[in-house]
């Protein structure tokens, strides 16, 4: 998406694929969430739905905010800085518990 600040009709084209690539990728982003998180406690479903729901919408307010306001002190480059260090810290954080659970001894050997 960084490409997209270039100009011309590669940056509009790659624009255009990053565009598509994300507006397919937000739903499928949403159903797995909400798979795993009814997986994980069926009888709970509305409720936990409810809750989701609404941390989905505080998130993507929060990240058109970061995003508006990236691109106002920084331009475009900025925007796909703050747009990558969501998924990056995510990706970090699951790493790192990922790690922990694997280190975890259960009836004594690890895992």
């Amino acid at each position: 998406m960084a490409f997209g600040a270039s100009g011309g009709a590669i940056g509009v084209i790659v624009l255009t694929l990053g565009a598509i690539v994300l507006d397919g990728a937000v739903p499928v982003s949403l159903v797995m969430s909400q798979r795993e998180l009814f997986a994980a406690h069926p009888e709970q479903r509305a409720r936990l739905n409810g809750l989701f729901m609404a941390v989905f919408f505080v998130g993507g307010a929060l990240g058109a905010s970061i995003g508006v306001w990236a691109f106002e002190t920084q331009g475009w480059l900025g925007v796909t800085v703050a747009g990558a260090a969501g998924p990056a810290a995510a990706l970090t954080l699951h790493l790192i518990s990922t790690a922990r659970l694997s280190t975890t001894i259960v009836g004594g050997t690890s895992k």
